[in-house]
């Protein structure tokens, strides 16, 4: 089996595991509760720790992107980055500097937003040591040696950032054609995390020889991703180690999972599969994921459970804990009315890909915004536009023209066109459905 298909995840369980533990040491036939109650705290508490290390994918995701904007932009310095409320410093950004083959990627007080994968006031140097660069169309071909260095943030603003283990890793990302991408991560040093976002895991856990394999479909809007790793604790309520293997890789088009099974085993011999229902119909305008959890537990045999939310190993419709590519918007407009959260119908509507596009800055001669799309369309009379400057004035649609080149849907604007600070876009696609919202088309300075 590829290595990208196979995962070992070392995890934590809950409280309710502590009478699987008891019941395990004897003869005694466990209850059908005593699993149902273990099988799910198993579940949660692995996929919580799998998310940390999914934040660190997405922090590492970003500083790819800006790698990718360095090599284009070879005079480019910083990239401006989101402020919060106890941010110390004017400008947060994140300091560039290529020279030969050494990248490097200061972190200034840097928020990064991206819902439960939001990190607050980030400080601490990357360095990405670069085998060989190039550029593929708009996709960048690399390999290298990442260095992370005396890293601090916080999840929460309000709380101050902590220090992080440093750690290393060997990153690879190549073109499969002009529409299709690979990254793979292989950490070389244990990744120790602090999971403040969850009161019942320990402080830190640690995953050892733990890799991530991503891949994007540009062409169709389709991410994939598996895991290979170890994770480990100092024990919680007799749990030290488990295993994950990732058999199908987990697929997500427009946040809507399409594909997915996961294995994890914990140290107590009890063996977890979840699993996508195959019967899911996933185009429809009331979509609900459902999943199988099976198991083979000691001391009871075999379990099944059906039910509709796995978000924490599989990440459907909810704040994506998996980017697409750094600092994507948001996949899909969600109102909340009553509980009920409203998306796109269809999987090939369009969105917006934050760290493909290009904005426009006001006092420049340049005066073409580029808005990577996804999937590719084939006609700019796909989506509608509308752009809105920063005192909510909506600017004359013949002031600017149309255009679509690959990827990209081009907006250009007409001399005189921008006299505001900062500019945003709303797309919607044929549906009449928000697909991009207050999309950053044009400003005073570059913000990432």
């Amino acid at each position: 089996m590829p290595s990208h298909h196979k995962i070992i995840i070392s995890s934590l369980l809950s409280i309710a595991i502590l009478g699987l533990s008891a019941c395990n040491s004897s003869t005694e036939k466990l209850s059908e509760q005593q699993v149902n109650s273990s099988v799910h705290d198993s579940y949660i508490h692995t996929g919580r720790s799998l998310n940390e290390a999914n934040s660190q994918f997405y922090l590492i995701d970003t500083v790819i992107a800006a790698l990718h904007k360095k090599i284009e932009d070879p005079s480019l310095t910083h990239i401006e980055c989101l402020s919060s409320q106890h941010t110390t410093v004017d400008k947060p950004k994140i300091e560039l500097s290529l020279v030969n083959d050494m990248f490097s990627a200061s972190f200034q007080q840097c928020t990064l937003g991206e819902g439960l994968d939001s990190f607050y006031r980030i400080t601490g140097d990357i360095d990405l040591k670069l085998d060989d660069a190039s550029l593929n169309g708009f996709i960048l071909n690399f390999s290298g040696q990442l260095d992370v260095k005396n890293l601090a943030y916080s999840h929460s603003d309000s709380k101050v950032a902590k220090s992080f283990t440093d750690y290393s890793a060997e990153i690879n990302q190549y073109s499969n054609d002009s529409y299709n991408s690979s990254t793979e991560v292989n950490f070389t040093t244990p990744l120790a995390l602090y999971v403040e976002l969850y009161d019942l895991l320990p402080a830190t856990v640690t995953f050892e020889e733990l890799a991530i394999v991503r891949q994007l479909d540009y062409r169709l809007g389709q991410h994939t991703v598996s895991y290979n790793g170890l994770l480990k604790s100092n024990g919680y309520n007799g749990i030290n180690q488990a295993s994950i293997n990732t058999i199908t890789p987990i697929t997500t088009i427009r946040n809507r999972v399409t594909a997915g099974e996961v294995e994890f085993v914990d140290n107590l011999n009890s063996v977890i599969n979840i699993k996508l229902d195959e019967s899911t119909e996933y185009a429809v305008e009331d979509y609900q994921a459902n999943y199988k959890i099976s198991a083979e537990v000691e001391n009871y045999g075999a379990y099944t459970h059906n039910f509709s939310r796995a978000n924490y190993v599989f990440p459907n419709n909810r704040e994506h804990r998996l980017s697409f590519t750094a600092r994507n918007n948001r996949l899909s407009k969600r109102q909340s009315q009553d509980n009920y959260y409203e998306a796109p119908v269809g999987l090939e509507a369009t969105f917006c890909i934050q760290s493909l596009s290009t904005q426009v800055l006001v006092s420049s001669p340049q005066k073409t915004a580029r808005i990577a799309i996804m999937p590719t369309l084939v006609s700019p009379q796909q989506v509608s536009l509308e752009i809105v400057g920063a005192d909510k004035s909506i600017v004359d649609s013949r002031l600017y023209s149309v255009s679509l080149d690959e990827i990209w849907l081009n907006v250009e604007f007409q001399e005189g066109a921008l006299t505001n600070q900062a500019y945003y876009a709303t797309i919607n696609d044929v549906f009449g459905h928000e697909t991009c919202s207050s999309f950053p088309v044009a400003a005073e300075y570059f913000f990432y």
